[in-house]
């Protein structure tokens, strides 16, 4: 190596002088959270209704959901990928990421995801009334 300064030549720090550390690392910013649907979903007399949101990475989506209509506002709701809604039209058993247990008024959920788009499926499970569907859902 050219020009490189003999090992005798290095200076050691003497005893008490500053010793200059390198700063610490920057922490990586804690990702935040990113809103995937923020609106509604109408579902007719016992039918369903759908909407489509994507997620840009894996993640847990989380929300809470609202039903009006009707005497009490009971609706049902599931999470599914586009083959599975396809299916799920047509009658068919197909893989649920989500589901409400059963009619509720008020859907709190959780779901962990892969990046992709998913559909939030909502359904009036009255014979006599649609349902209409708020809510919010994030993904963490």
């Amino acid at each position: 190596v050219r020009n490189a300064t003999p090992l005798s030549q290095v200076q050691t720090p003497r005893a008490g002088a500053p010793v200059i550390q390198a700063p610490p690392p920057t922490p990586k910013p804690r990702p935040t959270a990113e809103e995937v649907f923020n609106g509604t979903v109408e579902a007719g007399v016992n039918n369903i209704g759908w909407q489509s949101f994507t997620i840009s990475h894996d993640g847990t989506v989380s929300g809470r959901l609202e039903g009006s209509g009707g005497m009490r506002g009971e609706f049902e709701c599931w999470i599914m990928t586009d083959e599975s809604l396809t299916g799920f039209r047509n009658g068919k058993t197909v893989p649920i990421l989500y589901h409400s247990d059963g009619k509720v008024v008020v859907a709190q959920i959780s779901a962990q995801l892969s990046a992709g788009t998913y559909y939030l499926v909502v359904k009036s499970p009255s014979p006599w009334t649609g349902r209409i569907v708020q809510g919010r859902l994030m993904l963490n």
